[in-house]
């Protein structure tokens, strides 16, 4: 990957040195008395600015200097003097006035400047001259000798990369000018612009965003400290300063995120740009999801060269595992050198990052004293080795994958330690997370920022999202991360615990007693209590393999990494003990398996078959004007899942089936923008979210759906059919209406208890029979792959059902099969169909429960006498009857039929839809999955009237013919069977 740029920009580089004033000095020349800078209280003119820089170039202290100090803490006065001293033509460079004095001294020796310009109130014992800021806003104006000299350098920073050591990068006039010429044009920068001078002095960002609202004649408006002290100061100060482009970190976001998920965006935000950090894709899908006009971009490059790519984010980018950071910016080469012994990076085997560019800066420390580091070619352009990782993707564009310093090895396996960091960011709960290999990589520990929990609980939330070799050995809670000037995490900061000792003897079991022995034994420690924590004690993952030898030895049971990782505490971990020794079922957080019900089991054979079929999808929703966003959404359905052990339900592939309830994983939540009404679950780009398969044996059987259009938006609860039914997932989505209205859930159900029991030999001898008759029917009708046909619903008088009901004494159920077969026999030519209908498994007593007790029972229906329809009735309802009873031992309904595999084969399904017992306001009607059989039939009360909606995956002719046969004989007393040619 590599922008175009030829040697020749060396040449031209003298010809960009002065683009910063150049423009700024244009706009002057237009407008003098607009406003140039801001901080909301006071304001700077052009005229003003212009005024400063001559101060600058006429100050008897400032005149013979070429590189300033400027001391002071962010302000409009500091982004001041530094315009000034630019447009005076001096180098500059900040030190922090809140920095330790050792620290700023040692600063200020590094910089050898020839001036400094205090912007803060401290005392300087030092030989160079001392300005205060005051005296060049108070200095009468003055003439200004022409003919001074211009400095080379634009600035100086100090960076840390990430090896903790400070360096001074010095970066070009001429380099700082290009920047801001491409920054201008990329993202639409004028004099209409407010651009935020949000980064901190001390970092170069706030150059690059100060000098293009100045060469733009753009407004800067220049953030104080303050400002940064939560998610609602962010948004207040972006709304009320009308800001139109805001460049920041990944952290800063994810505050906004969260408090525009109440109050929206602001609304003359229209660029946000982030850089400095790894950019996540739920973070980006966030921010999406609040809608607007905004447009995102990810941003990327060293502080050598400012940036060296960027890329506006698209909606092909959020679903990807990381974020694109894109092309190179003009006049910047980057290129992947592939790793060792293969032709070209990927992303399983990515390779450094190198950029080569004339706008580099020579090396590290004032004049390059380093200048080996940045090598350059016989053309005389500079290369600079990132120390990234990457690759190109078949789009060209760039991906990262993390720095060679952020990548350890334990146990013979390489862990990238910022895939970790995002590991507990996608916990709803947790705002900031920093990981950091301790005791030479043989740990990892992670400072997290989750109030209101525990590092157990934590622990228990992120491990489904992590490898086991992953897992941390130490998790410390913290209220914020200690952040570099530049805004970015210090890491070399972060503050460590201090150190636990050997609690007080307590009263303990023999096992707890004997954990905490092998605590003190591996840990090299005299004594540990039964409230120790083998983390906090100083353990690690590779004195837990000991630690786990130990517990076999003394116990006779196997104790995993992971279990000692989820229960570090002897107590916990005794516990685990003694259910394994006594045989017990693991609970809690562990994973617990148990065997199939009679209701999963044939819906678990249909998801072996075919594994990407989305049709066991049970789906509801309801609309609403809420300001809600996927924040929002994922932490108020991960409560539910918290809460709802059946949520938590997996089914592996391999072995014997069986269900295992696993530890919480945070809710998979997508949006949708359409046109027009959000509710409308027929569009295709809504139906292939609500029916995307679930892989039952990785995923978390649950996701939300949100589509939005303008200020409403429609919220879907999806659940795989195998965990949960209709009536359950009616209470489950009462429950997320409660939360994201502000109000609690209701009481959430643990994983249901079965209803279990020997079925009956006569229903066992019925259901053989049904399996052997359905391998002699033909299927009917044949599917047809592609869109699904859905002719005009009818509604037929209940009246008409009442009248067969009170009189032939039968269900609904009953009598809907019949009719549904009734007009499969018209349409076709076939002597016999298989009509299936779900029948319930519940008590009345578990009606509400969450869980899924729902079978679709097949019942072979054959063409009869003319007049031998109410006899087919009573055989059905007897049928029926038996199927019940039969279900318990239904291998997956048993049989395979031509063009079909196992549940259901039948050649149409009815489905009668009850009113939810839980009403929530707004809920939208959304038509059921798409029929796995070829034709389906959906049925709902509605008032007086039953309401027919017929779906099918046959010709559209063909469910035409069909729904016109149906509602004739769904009208009244039936004539005859018509045999007809199958269309």
């Amino acid at each position: 990957m590599s922008a175009a740029f030829t040697p020749a920009g060396v040449a031209v580089c003298a010809a960009e040195d002065e683009q910063v004033s150049a423009g700024f000095r244009h706009h002057l020349g237009q407008a003098r008395e607009a406003v140039a800078l801001t901080d909301g209280r006071s304001s700077l003119t052009r005229a003003r600015l212009a005024e400063l820089g001559d101060g600058v170039r006429g100050h008897p202290r400032l005149r013979a200097a070429t590189r300033i100090a400027v001391v002071g803490t962010q302000s409009l006065r500091l982004a001041a003097v530094l315009a000034a001293c630019h447009l005076a033509g001096r180098e500059f460079a900040v030190v922090d006035a809140g920095e330790d004095p050792t620290v700023l001294g040692a600063h200020l020796d590094a910089l050898h400047p020839d001036a400094i310009v205090a912007v803060s109130d401290l005392d300087f014992a030092r030989r160079e001259p001392v300005v205060r800021a005051d005296d060049l806003f108070c200095a009468p104006k003055s003439s200004v000798e022409d003919g001074q000299p211009v400095a080379r350098y634009a600035y100086t920073v100090r960076t840390s990369g990430t090896t903790g050591r400070p360096k001074l990068v010095q970066l070009a006039r001429s380099a700082l000018g290009q920047y801001v010429a491409e920054f201008t044009a990329h993202y639409a920068v004028g004099p209409d612009s407010r651009i935020a001078v949000w980064a901190a002095p001390t970092y170069d960002a706030h150059h690059s965003q100060l000098f293009s609202a100045l060469a733009a004649g753009a407004v800067g408006v220049v953030a104080e400290p303050e400002v940064r002290r939560g998610g609602d100061s962010v948004l207040d100060w972006l709304t009320a300063h009308r800001i139109t482009h805001f460049e920041t970190t990944p952290s800063i976001l994810r505050l906004l995120v969260a408090a525009a998920a109440t109050r929206g965006l602001p609304p003359d935000l229209v660029h946000l740009m982030c850089s400095g950090e790894r950019f996540d894709p739920g973070l980006a899908r966030a921010v999406v999801a609040l809608g607007g006009r905004l447009r995102l971009s990810n941003e990327y490059g060293p502080t050598e060269c400012v940036l060296a790519t960027w890329h506006e984010v698209t909606p092909a980018d959020l679903d990807l595992p990381d974020l694109p950071v894109g092309r190179a910016i003009a006049g910047r080469e980057v290129t992947v050198c592939p790793p060792p012994g293969a032709a070209t990076a990927s992303a399983a085997d990515p390779g450094e990052i190198i950029i080569r560019s004339p706008h580099l800066c020579a090396g590290y420390g004032i004049g390059g004293a380093l200048a080996e580091a940045f090598p350059a070619g016989e053309d005389g352009v500079r290369t600079y080795r990132t120390g990234d990782f990457g690759y190109v993707d078949d789009r060209g564009l760039l991906r990262l994958t993390g720095r060679r310093d952020r990548t350890i090895k334990r146990r013979g396996v390489k862990i990238d330690l910022d895939d970790v960091e995002r590991a507990f960011r996608a916990v709803p709960y947790v705002t900031d997370a920093a990981v950091r290999a301790e005791n030479g990589g043989a740990a990892v520990w992670v400072w997290a920022v989750a109030a209101g929990r525990t590092a157990e609980a934590l622990r228990a939330d992120v491990m489904p999202l992590l490898a086991a070799a992953s897992a941390p050995e130490r998790i410390v809670l913290v209220d914020a991360l200690p952040r570099l000037h530049s805004g970015k995490v210090d890491y070399a900061g972060l503050p460590r615990p201090v150190a636990a000792t050997t609690e007080g003897a307590a009263s303990a079991t023999e096992t707890e007693a004997d954990v905490a022995a092998e605590f003190a034994r591996v840990l090299g420690l005299p004594e540990a209590s039964p409230d120790a924590d083998f983390f906090a004690l100083g353990g690690h993952s590779l004195l837990a393999l000991d630690l786990n030898q130990g517990l076999a030895r003394r116990f006779g049971v196997t104790v995993t990494l992971a279990d000692v990782l989820r229960h570090p505490k002897a107590r916990a971990l005794a516990a685990l003990i003694d259910r394994k020794r006594a045989g017990r079922p693991v609970t809690g957080a562990d994973d617990h398996s148990a065997g199939l019900t009679a209701a999963e089991r044939p819906l678990w054979s249909w998801s072996q078959l075919f594994p990407a079929d989305g049709s066991a999808n049970v789906v509801a929703g309801f609309r609403t004007k809420l300001p809600i966003g996927e924040t929002a959404v994922t932490e108020a359905a991960g409560r539910l899942v918290r809460t709802t052990a059946q949520l938590r339900l997996r089914y592996p592939a391999a072995g014997r089936p069986e269900r295992v309830v696993h530890p919480p994983r945070p809710v998979d939540v997508r949006t949708v923008t359409v046109a027009g009404d959000p509710g409308d679950s027929t569009r295709p780009e809504v139906r292939r979210e609500l029916y995307r398969p679930f892989d039952i044996a990785r995923d978390q059987l649950v996701r939300v759906v949100l589509v939005r259009s303008g200020t409403e938006v429609a919220v879907f609860l999806v659940v795989h059919h195998i965990i949960c039914d209709g009536i359950g997932l009616a209470t489950l989505l009462a429950d997320l209406h409660r939360l994201l209205a502000g109000g609690g859930a209701g009481s959430a159900s643990s994983a249901p208890a079965v209803l279990t029991g020997p079925p009956a030999p006569a229903a066992e001898q019925y259901w053989q029979s049904v399996k052997d008759r359905l391998r002699t029917i033909p299927c009917t009708l044949a599917p047809r792959p592609g869109a699904l046909a859905e002719p005009e619903p009818f509604a037929v008088p209940k009246s008409t059902a009442d009248a067969l009901l009170a009189g032939e004494n039968l269900r609904l159920s009953v009598v809907l099969v019949e009719h549904v077969a009734e007009a499969l026999l018209r349409t076709t030519a076939a002597d016999a169909v298989v009509v299936e209908v779900p029948v319930s498994l519940r008590t009345p007593e578990q009606a509400r429960a969450v869980g899924n007790f729902v079978v679709d029972v097949p019942v072979v229906v054959d063409r009869g006498a003319p007049d031998g329809r109410a006899e087919r009735r009573k055989r059905i309802a007897a049928d029926l009857l038996d199927a019940v009873d039969a279900a318990a031992v239904a291998p997956g309904f048993g049989g395979l039929r031509p063009g079909q595999g196992l549940a259901p084969p039948g050649d149409a399904v009815v489905v009668l839809e009850h009113p939810p017992a839980t009403t929530v306001p707004d809920r939208v009607a959304v038509p059921g999955s798409p029929p796995r059989n070829p034709v389906a039939v959906y049925v709902t009360a509605a008032g007086d009237d039953l309401e027919f909606r017929v779906l099918g995956r046959v010709d559209p002719a063909l469910a035409r013919n069909f729904a016109t046969h149906l509602r004739t004989v769904t009208a009244g007393p039936a004539g005859p069977p018509v045999r007809q040619e199958h269309q």
